[in-house]
């Protein structure tokens, strides 16, 4: 499933996509793919509305919580 690619490391941002019809589409990516992720999305929903997730790390928020290596 799309939300395990969520925590490989080289996974930065979550692409959410909305076709007309109220499909929605999911797709973790990094910064390789996702231009390419946007292209086929919009192949199969030209008609697609798009957010991106981006994936900001900030180490401030886990401190005191949880231990430094468990945060991606």
């Amino acid at each position: 499933m799309w939300h395990e690619e969520l925590f490989r490391e080289n996974t930065y941002a979550l692409i959410v996509a909305v076709a007309g019809d109220g499909t929605k589409i999911y797709r973790p990516v990094n910064d390789k793919s996702l231009r390419g992720t946007v292209e086929e999305i919009l192949k199969k929903h030209p008609d697609a509305r798009f957010r991106l997730f981006s994936h900001d790390y900030d180490w401030s928020v886990f401190k005191g919580l949880v231990p430094r290596e468990r945060v991606y």
